[in-house]
Formats: C-alpha cells, structure tokens, sequence
C-alpha cells in the first residue's frame, strides 16, 4: 500500500459545471463534502446527490464516478483503511454538521502522519453516525441490462411521458417484467422510484437557484403545483422552503 494510503489525506477540490470523472475506485474510504453547488456519486448499484449540508461516503475500492452539475466546491477526505472500520460499512449520504465540515477542512491542512491524525479522524466517525434528518436523496439502480436501459433513459429524460408499458418495448421486455424487476433491483414501483429519481434531479436545480416552476415542468409535471406536492410528500418540505434552506447552506 502506498506510504499516502495510510494517512489521512485531504484535499480543497474545484469541478466546474458538467464535470464527469470516470469510474474509479479509491484504496481508501471516501468522504465528499460539497462546500458550494452539488456532488453526485453514482455506483453500479445506485445514484447518489449531496447538496451543501449533505455528504458521501464511499467505502475503500467501491467502484463509483463523480457527476457536478454546477460550479462546485468539495473537500474529498481519502481515509486510511483501518480506520474505515468506524464509518459506515455500505456508502450512502451522510449529514454535514458544522463540526463535520470544519473538521474535513482542518484535514486539508494537515500533513501525513501528523499527530493530530488519530483525534480528528474519531472526531469525524462520530460524527458521521448521527442520524440524518430530511430525505437521503439516494436512487437505487439496477443491473439487469432491461432496468439498466429503462433507467438510463429515464435519467436523461426526466420529463418523459412514458408509462411502464411502453418503456418496456424500448427495452425487450413485457411490462409485467419490467415492474417486477423495478420491484426486485430496486424495492420500489416504478411510479414510485421515478418519483425518487426526479426528486433527486429537482434538488440539484434547487441548490442552483432555479425557479421552481421552470423545474416542475422540466421534469414532467403538467403544473407547479402538482411538483410541489409531490415533492413535500416525499420530502417533508416544499420545494421553495427547501431551495432556501439550500442557498443558506452555501459556504463561500
């Protein structure tokens, strides 16, 4: 292992608007922290959005790409595979708390083996096992090559009208498989997970300060109003309350 692995090791990273970074993986845990606009994370298995006050974690040589649609600001901290038995075993969002964020920024600062390490890095495990508040913003995804192809579509064309019986012939399958493997690769209906999906594409665009009607009817909805319903369901906040809270969490 690489005498850098075994540190932590932190770095200030800038992506600027539409950045796509390859699949990769890391000998080291991840933990992305956005500062300023988004980061999505996406593995084989599922899509993952942190907009500020959201992070991601990503345990050591899990396949994954990185996605930022806007200008943004992260702070990646790489961790040392032994102390990865303190975080979580499965990657997923993470909240941010203000002590959180000062302690990835204080890793930046530091320099491989200082002693500070072994505080900071038990400081940041318990941290980052508090309970999260307000929706994960997390969408499974499948592997069946039929869902795969379904799902892709989907993602590109968020407004997409089409209904799980015609989806289905673009992929090769009937539209009681195509739901079954919704169910099965995803645990959600295919209303219900579509649902998720646009979710998570709508708080990227909160996050960017678009106007919510534009949004609704971007993603499909025939009115603003059904958007906000939908998303309050699913979230527990409006949209606009949510963009709000959003733009605050923006760390200059």
């Amino acid at each position: 292992m690489p005498h850098s692995a075994r540190h932590l090791v932190a770095h200030n990273r800038a992506h600027p608007a539409g950045a796509v970074l390859p699949e990769h993986r890391h000998a080291q845990g991840q933990l992305g922290i956005p500062l300023t606009g988004t980061m999505t994370i996406v593995t084989p298995t599922a899509r993952w959005l942190a907009p500020p006050g959201r992070g991601i974690w990503t345990p050591p040589e899990e396949p994954h790409a990185g996605h930022y649609g806007e200008a943004s600001a992260i702070v990646q901290v790489l961790v040392p595979p032994p102390a990865c038995a303190g975080f979580p075993a499965i990657g997923g969002i993470i909240e941010v708390s203000p002590l959180l964020r000062e302690l990835a920024l204080e890793a930046t600062r530091l320099a491989p083996g200082d002693p500070a390490e072994s505080p900071l890095i038990a400081l940041m495990q318990r941290e980052v096992a508090r309970p999260m508040a307000g929706p994960a913003l997390h969408v499974p995804l499948g592997r069946d090559p039929r869902l795969a192809v379904v799902m892709r579509r989907l993602i590109d064309e968020p407004d997409c009208p089409l209904g799980v019986e015609a989806l289905a012939t673009t992929c090769g399958a009937s539209p009681r498989t195509l739901a079954r493997l919704f169910r099965a690769e995803t645990g959600m209906s295919f209303s219900r997970w579509r649902d998720h999906l646009r979710i998570n594409l709508a708080v990227e665009r909160l996050a960017r300060g678009e106007p919510v009607t534009r949004i609704a009817f971007d993603l499909g909805y025939q009115s603003a109003a059904a958007f906000t319903t939908m998303f309050g369901r699913l979230t527990g906040t409006p949209p606009a309350r949510m963009q709000r809270a959003l733009r605050s969490a923006q760390t200059p």
